[in-house]
């Protein structure tokens, strides 16, 4: 059965087991992305028009250029498996750190710069993971497998997106920021997994 399946993917055995962990990697990490996305842009939708997002849009490519700039310099300095865990640890308390200021305050300069910080932890949790990815294979192995490695982002995305109004229902949104917390934090297992495994061994 295992077998058919791989054939279906046009995976082979070989390469299995390193799929099937990049594939949960980005599975965790797009379910915390999406879950951290959804709670923002209600929370800024309930304080700010919808005439507000072109400038949410024009502060967050400001925000991108910056964090794409900053990343670009830690990519040289540090080797794969430092610079990963590093993108997974700070955007796991970035999101943390809006939950407790949460608790505190929601002014809407606070909730505007939340908003804004979506696209940032969305763009350096996809740095972080297409590098790991791009570096694991060669140009045929890509063409093949980047697909299937991808496809985690689309159930993450589904079930992140989806979960959110069931779960106000139950709790304040700062509580359902901590599942954001949680979730990416759950992507260190897959990466420990490959870290283990001598596979972020790599320049």
């Amino acid at each position: 059965m295992k077998n058919h399946i791989l054939q279906l993917f046009n995976i082979r055995k070989s390469e299995a087991w390193l799929v099937s962990n990049l594939f949960w990697m980005q599975f965790f990490q797009g379910v915390g992305v999406a879950v951290f996305n959804t709670v923002a842009f209600a929370m800024f939708l309930e304080h700010f028009s919808v005439n507000e997002l072109p400038k949410v849009y024009l502060f967050s490519a400001l925000l991108l250029w910056l964090s794409g700039f900053i990343y670009s310099k830690f990519e040289h300095a540090l080797s794969v498996k430092v610079l990963a865990l590093g993108v997974i640890i700070f955007v796991s308390a970035s999101i943390l750190f809006f939950r407790m200021e949460l608790m505190r305050t929601n002014a809407p300069l606070f909730l505007f710069l939340m908003f804004s910080w979506y696209y940032v932890i969305y763009l350096l949790t996809n740095l972080e993971f297409w590098g790991i990815a791009a570096l694991l294979f060669d140009m045929r192995q890509s063409k093949r497998l980047f697909g299937m490695i991808g496809a985690g982002d689309i159930p993450a995305k589904l079930i992140g997106y989806s979960a959110v109004p069931i779960l106000v229902k139950f709790t304040q949104n700062e509580n359902v920021l901590l599942i954001s917390v949680v979730s990416v934090l759950l992507s260190l297992v897959f990466y420990y997994r490959l870290h283990r495994a001598g596979k972020l061994d790599i320049q």
